[in-house]
């Protein structure tokens, strides 16, 4: 994710008691200039859609934790549909290969009983 590096550098500050930081920020395209932090006591996080809030170090190590833990559900969430979309294509193959059996004159895994189903699907 790419939180995690944000919240171990949010720890670092907060662990070794930085007070004022020397750093490096990208402007665009691969562009970055020095930077220098006086007080790291308070940071701007971007939140989404061009926002960004002045935090203390404790609400955005929160705040980062609970983005992450939005994003993974998100990320299970697709999983999961992913994985159901797949096992209908996958059934939906099999089923167009009974059909094309059944229409070559095969009778597949069907047995006499299901004459009916034989003629619906080679009808």
């Amino acid at each position: 994710m790419a939180s995690r590096p944000r919240h171990e550098n949010i720890d670092l500050l907060v662990r070794d008691g930085v007070t004022e930081l020397e750093t490096m920020v990208e402007l665009g395209c691969q562009f970055y200039v020095n930077a220098f932090v006086p007080d790291t006591s308070r940071i701007f996080v971007d939140v989404g859609l061009g926002f960004r809030l002045e935090l203390t170090l404790e609400e955005a190590r929160e705040f980062l934790e609970h983005k992450e833990a939005c994003l993974r559900s998100g990320l299970e969430l697709r999983k999961r549909k992913t994985a159901s979309v797949k096992a209908d294509i996958h059934e939906a193959l099999h089923l167009l290969d009974l059909m094309l059996q059944v229409q070559s004159g095969r009778s597949p895994w069907l047995d006499g009983g299901a004459e009916s189903l034989i003629s619906a699907l080679a009808g």
